[in-house]
């Protein structure tokens, strides 16, 4: 069986409650940015730089390198890339820099001198920036790139390095601008009632339910519903039963090694047949089946990597409510 990997968003990766969510649910969970994350030097991200490095100790992290030698389709990849290097030029000249600058900086101390006058004057130029760039607009694009890079990265870790990858992102999928595909019709499920750790929950409770190799089958079950939910092999009754079972399954797993769980959910995409999703649509679900799942048509951009994902499942799942907060 193929290594069940999460691969994280910057902003999913600094928050300590979502890893530990992860690490019950992923086999490991890659972060693309790691070593910044270590780097980090701020007294209020300490606590964010230990438990990182403890995971990493702990085979639980890993950082991936980026190559373009898989088999996705290279004209997907430059035009994400060039996307990126763009909102990213974008952002550094907003402030004032440029990417030859920064990179001389980094090999010449007499560059760098001059690069860290310019950050010094920064405050003073807070009005003049506001007027450049739109502060909202900015935090957009840098998300922008994160979440096109961290969906990549997924489809390189299958591809390549022969992994059962997804992407782990905080919000809703942003549109992906040009030289893109049209947008394909794909079903959303949303796990209403999913057992999470709660911040109580210690890194060694976590250790010892993954230690337990039962512990792994409880989340893979969960997969595999959606599974069957996306090739129309479960009748809309059979389908409200098994989860209800599974679920139950999985938080009394839980129970066993006496961690707190809150009910958080889950929100993910699959590829399905448009007979299959109309039906589930139309259903009129009762009260008992809309407090545990949900499942809407929605209309997203792929990659072709995410079109061709082992299974059923689409290359990444998207947080909602509680889960990955």
């Amino acid at each position: 069986m193929r290594e069940f990997v999460a691969v994280d968003h910057p902003i999913i990766a600094a928050n300590v409650e979502a890893l530990k969510q992860q690490a019950l649910m992923f086999d490991r969970i890659a972060i693309p940015n790691l070593k910044a994350f270590l780097s980090i030097k701020q007294a209020e991200m300490q606590e964010l730089v230990v438990n990182l490095r403890w995971l990493l100790d702990s085979g639980i992290v890993f950082e991936p390198t980026f190559t373009t030698d898989a088999k996705i389709a290279i004209d997907e990849y430059n035009n994400n890339r060039e996307q990126a290097v763009r909102h990213a030029k974008e952002i550094i000249s907003v402030f004032g820099f440029s990417f030859d600058e920064l990179i001389a900086a980094h090999r010449d101390e007499g560059k760098a001198l001059a690069v860290n006058k310019k950050l010094q004057q920064l405050p003073e130029r807070v009005s003049e920036l506001s007027e450049i760039f739109d502060g909202q607009g900015l935090v957009q694009r840098v998300k922008n790139m994160a979440t096109h890079l961290t969906r990549l990265f997924s489809i390189q870790l299958r591809e390549l390095n022969g992994l059962d990858a997804f992407a782990i992102l905080p919000a809703e999928v942003p549109s992906m601008e040009q030289h893109m595909s049209a947008k394909h019709e794909i079903m959303k499920i949303v796990l209403a009632a999913l057992p999470v750790p709660d911040c109580q929950t210690s890194w060694e409770q976590i250790v010892e339910y993954r230690n337990d190799p039962d512990s792994k089958n409880k989340f893979l079950d969960l997969r595999n519903w959606m599974s069957e939910i996306a090739r129309g092999e479960l009748l809309p009754d059979e389908a409200e039963e098994k989860l209800e079972y599974l679920l139950s399954q999985y938080r009394r797993h839980i129970d066993i090694y006496k961690m707190k769980a809150a009910t958080g959910a889950l929100e993910t995409f699959v590829n399905t047949s448009a007979d299959v999703l109309g039906n589930l649509v139309s259903f009129q679900w009762g009260n008992a089946a809309k407090a545990l799942f949900s499942i809407r048509q929605r209309k997203i951009e792929l990659l072709e990597g995410e079109l061709t994902a082992r299974g059923s499942e689409v290359a990444y799942i998207i947080k909602a409510r509680n889960a990955f907060s």
